[in-house]
């Protein structure tokens, strides 16, 4: 059985995004094992993803940030 890592980065996030909104960036944050962050604002997206918020303001917050960084990309 195999070890699932994900590295995240702004660019890996505005791909994801891009492809499906928030829907598809926590699609592929909750499939890996480990999320390995490569710069400031993927930690900052993955420490809020790994907080023990309600779900409710989990999304929230990611979709945002999200909205926030990627509007205009």
């Amino acid at each position: 059985m195999g070890f699932n890592k994900r590295y995240v980065s702004t660019w890996k996030l505005r791909e994801w995004f891009k492809a499906g909104g928030i829907t598809e960036v926590l699609k592929r944050m909750g499939q890996a094992d480990a999320l390995i962050c490569e710069d400031d604002f993927s930690t900052k997206l993955v420490g809020i993803f790994k907080s023990d918020k309600l779900p409710t303001d989990i999304l929230t917050s990611m979709g945002k940030l999200l909205d926030d960084k990627f509007e205009d990309s």
